[in-house]
């Protein structure tokens, strides 16, 4: 009785695991090979919890996606993110933004804080955020930040499988990869 009840729980939190959080969350939590993850399904997942979440909100999602992508919020004003930034907190590695990163410059992002997921592996420097087909981007009108960083920069380069933590206020969007900033204060 007692095993056909858990039973029931876990099928029922595979199949709103899948639904609510994309097919790339239910590959994280059956332990799939991180080359596996539905990369575009997990950024899709990122990009629609942070369009809905109020002034205010807090949320936090498991998060992670293939090696050989990186994540990266350009600012408002800022075409091209250069050297590197390291974290304020320890156990994050730093980003490394190598001779600079372009900002794309489509329409969506155009004067607007841009979210954007980006192919890294065999791309020129100049290509990466920028060569088409090889990027997905997403444009805010708030700032979208770390506050854990010394740059404010959001951004993750080794797409380890971690919790992300976001939240809204009047003018910015936080998201943090570890608790301690404002992206994981949760509203009072």
């Amino acid at each position: 009785m007692i095993l056909s009840i858990f039973g029931i729980l876990i099928a029922i939190l595979l199949i709103f695991s899948s639904k609510a959080y994309s097919e790339g969350l239910l590959g994280i939590l059956l332990g799939e090979k991180q080359e596996n993850i539905n990369t575009e399904g997990m950024f899709a997942n990122l990009i629609h919890q942070a369009s809905n979440l109020g002034v205010g909100e807090y949320n936090s999602f498991i998060f992670g996606f293939n090696s050989g992508w990186m994540i990266i919020a350009f600012p408002k004003n800022v075409n091209v993110l250069k050297s590197a930034c390291f974290y304020k907190v320890s156990g994050l590695k730093g980003l490394d933004f190598g001779d600079g990163i372009l900002k794309t410059n489509n329409d969506d992002c155009r004067g607007k804080s841009c979210l954007c997921l980006c192919e890294v592996k065999e791309l020129k420097q100049d290509e990466i955020c920028n060569k088409p087909g090889k990027f997905l981007c997403q444009g805010f009108e708030l700032e979208v930040k770390d506050d854990l960083n010394y740059c404010g920069v959001f951004g993750m380069q080794d797409g380890k499988v971690r919790n992300i933590y976001m939240k809204r206020e009047k003018d910015a969007l936080y998201i943090n990869l570890v608790k301690g900033g404002k992206g994981s204060e949760q509203a009072a």
